[in-house]
């Protein structure tokens, strides 16, 4: 893919914002693979945004500009995913970039009536990126925020297309976006997913236990002290009682029931979620 879009670059018949827009498809594919740091990269974009924005051809190439930059965002969150969420990151990618250097070569034929073969695999493109590259990963706050930067600056240039790839990929990552660029909030997130987890696994052995008690233990040991009339059986009989009776005063008690604290847990949990959700849309 690099060799064929260098060959675009390479070539005199091909447009002035044709050329443009290679030359940043190759400084994007060396950002990704770690040649690049951020601040150099930043500067080559926002070159390559004013250029194409004077450019009288420049809106051509919106689309493939947009899918290029949300197969960046889909590439620094593929390094940065959980193992489950990989897969479905890594296809978002390979789609995304696929269609950038697809819409730029078909583009590139039209303009110039050249016919060359551009054919690749769509399906290895984020491997070979990862393996040529150095990079493990990059900082979680820094995707969400240099994402939004860029889409800002493509509206400000007028290089935004009506249905945005990069839009949309922001809109449906926006709550890991939001979580990135405050770990406080992931962190009590996490806090109240543990302490959930916890306390219900504790109060369902509570409840399973009296529940036992109450169906099986009680019963039994009433039959065997009406058979035996023994006194070791009534006062074990007493004692479940008193424990089932404990257990069903204390779930209504408000400081001192397990309820209370898994409720508690759960209300953190959904709260935060909410929380999440609502300022994700604002930012």
């Amino acid at each position: 893919m690099k060799e064929r879009v260098y060959d675009i670059t390479q070539l005199e018949e091909t447009p002035e914002y044709l050329s443009l827009i290679s030359y940043f498809f190759l400084n994007t594919l060396e950002y990704l693979k770690g040649f690049m740091p951020l601040k150099e990269y930043r500067k080559v974009f926002e070159e390559a945004c004013t250029d194409l924005s004077k450019d009288k051809s420049g809106y051509k190439v919106t689309e493939v500009l947009d899918s290029l930059l949300a197969a960046t965002f889909y590439y620094k969150q593929t390094l940065g995913a959980y193992w489950w969420q990989q897969k479905t990151k890594r296809t978002f990618f390979n789609l995304s970039l696929l269609d950038s250097y697809d819409l730029l070569t078909d583009l590139f034929m039209q303009e110039t009536g050249i016919e060359m073969d551009f054919g690749v695999d769509g399906s290895t493109l984020f491997e070979e990126l990862a393996l040529i590259g150095h990079l493990t990963s990059f900082p979680r706050q820094e995707i969400g925020k240099e994402s939004c930067w860029m889409l800002s600056k493509l509206r400000e240039n007028h290089l935004l297309k009506l249905e945005s790839s990069l839009e949309c990929a922001l809109m449906r990552n926006k709550r890991s976006i939001f979580l990135g660029r405050y770990p406080m909030v992931k962190y009590l997130q996490s806090m109240g997913y543990f302490l959930s987890v916890i306390l219900g696994i504790s109060l369902f052995v509570a409840i399973a236990r009296i529940a036992y008690n109450m169906c099986v233990e009680f019963p039994l040991l009433r039959l065997m002290s009406l058979e035996n009339a023994g006194r070791a059986y009534d006062r074990r009989m007493v004692e479940v009682l008193l424990q089932s009776h404990s257990f069903l005063t204390n779930g209504i008690d408000v400081f001192g029931s397990r309820i209370l604290f898994f409720c508690l847990a759960f209300m953190l949990v959904v709260g935060i979620e909410y929380v999440v959700e609502k300022l994700s849309d604002r930012i």
